[in-house]
């Protein structure tokens, strides 16, 4: 039988979207039921957001034991909007952040909530972010035909995103800027961190708030055209964030993987013209070799990295493509 639970005092309201990942939401689900921080204090929220498969059953069926599970069905409308749900229809005065293809430590709660309450004596800190780690080691052989998404943020990055599969906030701050902007298909957790930051409000990390994160590897082909179409919100991402542009490579569109596909369709263009295109050639190969083989420096990945340039260039041509509709539809050129 579940044990009975007093939501008067839910203190922390946990909200996953999810959609179509039915497996890896069970594995979400078992590892906040093994939470230090007490049951009886915290509640998870579950937005579906359209799923097709039996996502559904099974959280009405963790529902039957965990009097703290609250479910919400929409129809497909989109990340932002399936946490806005989440965030309306909370209890608790902490919303905490995760994803449904993430496992959270046994700690996650608890030092999340420990952290909130002990930082900000003369600075207002409205959340606190933590480490997220991948939860394997990438399989290279699976690189050259799939996609593979893994998230690692340690706190040492040069630049700091703020992904919602680890991050805890103040409800009431959340309120105040009107959550999470429903526009935008790309980004939308980023927009939030700067939005509040630019009304004076600090968010903390603490590296004790641990989250393993999946790694996932995706069909070359599905990726480009089912997950990509997010890019389209690049441009609206930025026109909202100009001040973040700094971290575009030559300030040239969204991301430095952008800048050779364009140097490539100048140097198709100049060839079909009859024009010499021995220099925009050299720009094309350059940009390519700075943005995907010598990222960093890690030296034994190179080869493997010239040996995927087919990859490269189907991803990248395809994301400006993106990049170039949603300019156009949102009236604002990434330069």
């Amino acid at each position: 039988m579940p044990k009975n639970i007093n939501l008067n005092k839910i203190q922390v309201s946990i909200i996953i979207p999810t959609f179509n990942r039915q497996k890896s939401l069970i594995r979400t689900l078992d590892s906040l039921f093994t939470q230090t921080f007490p049951q009886e204090n915290f509640e998870i929220i579950i937005v579906n957001d359209g799923s097709t498969d039996d996502t559904e059953k099974i959280v009405l069926d963790f529902k039957k034991n965990h009097q703290n599970i609250s479910y919400i069905k929409q129809s497909n409308k989109g990340i932002a909007s399936a946490r806005n749900q989440g965030i309306i229809n909370s209890k608790g005065d902490i919303i905490g952040f995760t994803d449904d293809d993430c496992i959270v430590d046994s700690f996650w709660i608890q030092h999340a909530v420990e952290s909130l309450k002990n930082t900000g004596k003369n600075i207002t800190y409205c959340g606190v972010q933590g480490k997220t780690l991948p939860e394997s080691i990438i399989e290279q052989k699976k690189l050259f035909f799939h996609y593979v998404h893994a998230v690692e943020n340690t706190g040492k990055e040069k630049y700091r995103s703020y992904q919602t599969c680890n991050i805890f906030y103040w409800k009431k701050y959340l309120i105040e800027i009107s959550c999470f902007d429903e526009q935008l298909k790309y980004g939308s957790d980023d927009d939030i961190a700067f939005r509040l930051i630019k009304k004076g409000y600090k968010i903390h990390f603490d590296e004790n708030i641990l989250v393993y994160h999946e790694v996932r590897y995706q069909n070359l082909l599905t990726f480009i055209f089912k997950k990509l179409i997010r890019d389209e919100s690049l441009p609206l991402y930025y026109k909202k964030n100009p001040e973040y542009k700094d971290r575009i490579f030559f300030k040239i569109f969204a991301r430095k993987s952008h800048v050779y596909p364009i140097f490539a369709i100048g140097t198709v263009l100049m060839y079909t013209l009859n024009y010499e295109v021995s220099i925009p050639l050299f720009f094309t190969i350059f940009a390519f070799l700075a943005s995907r083989v010598f990222v960093d420096r890690n030296y034994k990945m190179m080869p493997i990295r010239l040996l995927l340039f087919w990859r490269y260039f189907l991803i990248d041509f395809a994301s400006v493509y993106y990049v170039v509709r949603g300019s156009i539809k949102h009236r604002y050129l990434l330069i």
